[in-house]
């Protein structure tokens, strides 16, 4: 154990200065190998979408269907969650029923409640 101990005293400064450099360049080529292949994914990338055709910017999308399906609604849920704040806001109507084609209208009902002083701790 003793050894361990004086050896690493005794490392020398010209020494750990070429192992620094040769670490510092190391890290450097990692760094520049790693530039070039963000680099070149983005031409691989272009090739690979070519191929299986996604995402062709080239080629228009065939449009199908245009129409509206009026059938389909969704459900909204309105929650008002206000925590310890001194005042309720509520909806009107917690629950609709909607065709996301027509604009619709929310209502809420704000109510403050005043601050007595037995509240306040």
């Amino acid at each position: 154990m003793s050894d361990d101990l004086a050896g690493a005293g005794a490392y020398a400064p010209a020494a750990r200065e070429r192992d620094n450099r040769r670490l510092f360049a190391r890290l450097g080529i990692v760094v520049v190998a790693m530039f070039g292949f963000g680099y070149a994914l983005v031409p691989f990338y272009e090739k690979i979408c070519e191929v299986t055709g996604i995402r062709d910017l080239a080629k228009a999308d065939v449009v199908r269907n245009t129409q509206v399906d009026l059938t389909r609604s969704v459900r909204l849920e309105f929650d008002s969650n206000v925590r310890k704040l001194p005042w309720q806001f509520r909806p009107l109507e917690t629950v609709i029923a909607a065709v996301l084609i027509y604009r619709l209208l929310a209502f809420y009902l704000p109510m403050f409640q005043a601050i007595s002083a037995v509240q306040r701790h």
